[in-house]
């Protein structure tokens, strides 16, 4: 059971005010790439120990649509640099959140055979 104390409300709060502070020491750079590749598998971490911990399920599903985003991340930074399509880089990771919904929404309706009503 997790309980909130003073002594870990501290604790956590140091931890996030440190991450804030990792950009600005950092700058634009490897050190930078490095530390939002970590924050990206620490999530995709979560998410595992969400299914496996929490419920004791054992799933790699959501993996599928991790990887997808990522994919489809990758097409988008392609098009971008062949001037194919216009868009700010920073919004291509929304863009594979939003292709990872719809992957998971297609599968969801098709595995579930349940139809909108």
């Amino acid at each position: 059971m997790f309980f909130f104390t003073k002594q870990r409300i501290l604790i956590w709060s140091l931890v996030l005010f440190i991450f804030l502070l990792i950009p600005i020491f950092t700058g634009k750079g490897l050190a930078l790439s490095v530390f939002i590749q970590m924050a990206i598998a620490i999530i995709f971490a979560l998410s595992y120990n969400m299914l496996l911990g929490q419920t004791g399920l054992l799933s790699f599903g959501h993996a599928v649509y991790y990887g997808m985003g990522a994919f489809i991340v990758a097409h988008t930074i392609n098009f971008i640099n062949a001037k194919v399509i216009w868009m700010p880089i920073a919004l291509t990771p929304l863009i594979g959140g939003i292709f990872g919904l719809f992957l998971g929404f297609i599968i969801g309706v098709v595995t579930t055979r349940k139809l909108l009503a």
